[in-house]
């Protein structure tokens, strides 16, 4: 029987490290590293290769980070590509970075291919309570999808942030998996399309209950960002 194909090459490591140019000895956080280039699955006959990109790092550090909320915002980082960094937030405040490698790094150290990075504080990791037992709602779980386009500036993390804070409990997730430029989007716009989950823990929602929650984030993205539906 035959081994399966390796996955991407990958590297995680974790030590302390000197912060500040002036690399004070007695400031030494500890930290969490990663790097990832090639294939983001292995290789099938059933499809094409898929390089790793930001999006499976942002992936690899929410799963680190477990329960707790982890924000990102557009930054710039020496060790980034110009363009394809974002700053990793925990309580409002910094705590890592992720993003493509800069093409001269790439060059350095001779990888074959673009790579994506990231670096996080242990101490938030370690710090957060640990996960408590929910019990399981039998009512039904309802999910809609909204699509919208937006102007190509727009950061996701701020629309994601900013819906979320007017979303009633029973909306549990607010997420955005499909990002298209192209064909039917104008030249300087985006379109983002966003996963709504909704689930009442005690009772069914009513149609009217979810169709008013979507109608009020469609509103919410046209007056707050500018958002058109998209059809």
């Amino acid at each position: 029987m035959s081994s399966p194909p390796p996955r991407s090459p990958s590297l995680v490591a974790w030590g302390r490290c000197f912060e500040g140019e002036a690399a004070d000895l007695a400031v030494q956080p500890e930290r969490i590293a990663g790097i990832a280039f090639g294939s983001s699955r292995p290789e099938q006959w059933g499809e094409n290769p898929v390089a790793v990109d930001f999006f499976d790092a942002k992936g690899d550090v929410e799963a680190l980070a477990g329960e707790l909320r982890l924000d990102f915002e557009a930054a710039q980082h020496p060790a980034c590509h110009p363009g394809r960094c974002a700053r990793i937030l925990a309580n409002a405040g910094p705590v890592g970075f992720v993003g493509e490698l800069h093409p001269k790094w790439q060059q350095k150290y001779e990888l074959p291919g673009p790579a994506v990075v990231f670096e996080l504080l242990t101490a938030p990791l370690l710090g957060r309570e640990a996960p408590r037992y929910s019990g399981i709602s039998r009512m039904p779980v309802v999910r809609r999808d909204v699509a919208a386009i937006f102007p190509e500036a727009t950061p996701v993390g701020a629309v994601l942030e900013a819906v979320r804070k007017r979303l009633p409990p029973w909306a549990r997730e607010f997420e955005v998996f499909d990002q298209y430029r192209g064909k039917g989007v104008e030249a300087g716009r985006k379109s983002l399309a966003f996963r709504v989950v909704m689930q009442d823990t005690d009772r069914t929602l009513t149609d009217s209950e979810v169709e008013e929650i979507v109608a009020s984030i469609r509103e919410q993205l046209n007056q707050e960002f500018k958002a058109e539906p998209r059809t």
